[in-house]
């Protein structure tokens, strides 16, 4: 059964058990009481109760990409791990020539810079179609090697969790997922998202990306499944941060910079990038990619 019908047919369990366990002490404690003032009684009390179920009981409505980073860990009960994570250790990543930087990439870097410099610090957009371009050439390098067939599916994500005391329903849109199974409606994906900022940035990608990554890895967990682990990107183009849940513990890589100027670091990002593509897609090719408004 789906998270949120779960906690609702539990709301409203509990709900219904507490008005008859209080009006059942009522009849024990107060036996002699005239029909009418226990009337007049379970009238109050249904009532207390009713602004009670409306207070604790209906879900407060969030959007993942307002979630503090310290609301992200208490919400999907995730610790912090002081070992960042390691690029090179993702399984599918390589070192050998297969995962060289194309030249093809670099020509576009440069061409791009030359006619976006000047705006990309102020337009979010910009920065994104940057992205754009690795993420195609990464899916397209993994048709290369014999995985086809990505498909556009809807990435938008919900899910109810305790916060701050309360239900909360949470909901957003990540800006790129890739899926490794048939359905979406298990939330079972390997890399949960890449969510993307304006330049400068990058680091205020980290908790939206790890709230969407939060939201996989919770489902995965309820659903019981072998390989919780998920990983994502947060990113404004130039300076991306690697991030994993692990066991319920979050990895994230110290940042690194894509510059042309420093193919060594650029190129850590890059097989970082078709690792963890590789990884999802090698399962079952399915990939989306949805425009957000979010910032």
């Amino acid at each position: 059964m789906p998270d949120a019908e779960r906690i609702k047919e539990l709301r409203d369990l509990a709900f219904d058990t507490c008005q008859k366990a209080i009006m059942a002490a009522v009849d024990v404690c107060c036996p002699r009481l005239r029909i009418t003032t226990r009337s007049e009684l379970g009238k109050s009390i249904k009532t207390a109760l009713r602004e009670l179920r409306t207070d604790l009981f209906v879900p407060k409505n969030r959007e993942i990409s307002g979630l503090t980073l310290g609301e992200v860990y208490e919400a999907f009960e995730l610790k912090h791990s002081e070992m960042p994570l390691v690029i090179a250790s993702l399984r599918a990543y390589r070192t050998d020539y297969r995962d060289d930087i194309p030249k093809s990439i670099w020509e576009e870097n440069e061409e791009f810079n030359e006619t976006f410099g000047p705006v990309l610090a102020k337009n979010e957009a910009v920065s994104r179609s940057w992205f754009d371009i690795l993420y195609r050439k990464a899916l397209h390098a993994a048709n290369q090697e014999g995985i086809h067939g990505q498909r556009p599916l809807p990435d938008s994500m919900d899910v109810l969790m305790a916060l701050g005391g309360r239900i909360t329903s949470l909901s957003g849109r990540a800006d790129y997922t890739v899926w490794y199974e048939e359905t979406t409606d298990q939330m079972s994906t390997n890399l949960a998202c890449i969510e993307m900022k304006k330049r400068g940035d990058a680091k205020k990608a980290i908790p939206q990306c790890l709230g969407y990554m939060g939201v996989v890895h919770r489902r995965r967990v309820n659903l019981k499944k072998s390989n919780t682990d998920v990983y994502g990107i947060a990113t404004d183009g130039r300076v991306f941060y690697f991030l994993g849940i692990e066991k319920g513990y979050v990895r994230i890589s110290e940042p690194l910079t894509w510059d042309m100027h420093n193919p060594a670091e650029a190129g850590v990002i890059w097989r970082g990038l078709r690792a963890i593509v590789r990884q999802a897609t090698a399962l079952s090719p399915l990939n989306s990619r949805n425009p957000t408004d979010e910032t």
